[in-house]
């Protein structure tokens, strides 16, 4: 078993995670399923965010309505991870 990360690793990673949903933000991008499973750190201790399954383009959407409810069946259909779900879901 591995040691624990120190408080400024974590806090390192979990910026380039934020760093990275600003961007997908930014371009329309929803990733739906942000969780500690779905955090890749690399050997640089640069932390990534993977599994855009559920992902949602909200460009390519015309309404709100629309992505929310389109998006809350496809992310349960695809195996949404409750306990994570973004509250507009």
């Amino acid at each position: 078993m591995g040691s624990r990360p120190e408080w400024t690793q974590v806090r390192s990673v979990l910026l380039d995670v934020l760093v990275g949903l600003v961007h997908l933000h930014a371009h329309g991008v929803i990733h739906g399923d942000v969780k500690p499973a779905n955090i890749l750190v690399n050997a640089l201790e640069r932390g990534l965010l993977a599994d855009f399954d559920i992902s949602i383009d909200t460009k390519s959407r015309t309404s709100a309505a629309h992505v929310t409810r389109k998006s809350t069946i496809r992310a349960i259909t695809r195996g949404m991870t409750a306990g994570f779900a973004a509250p507009e879901l």
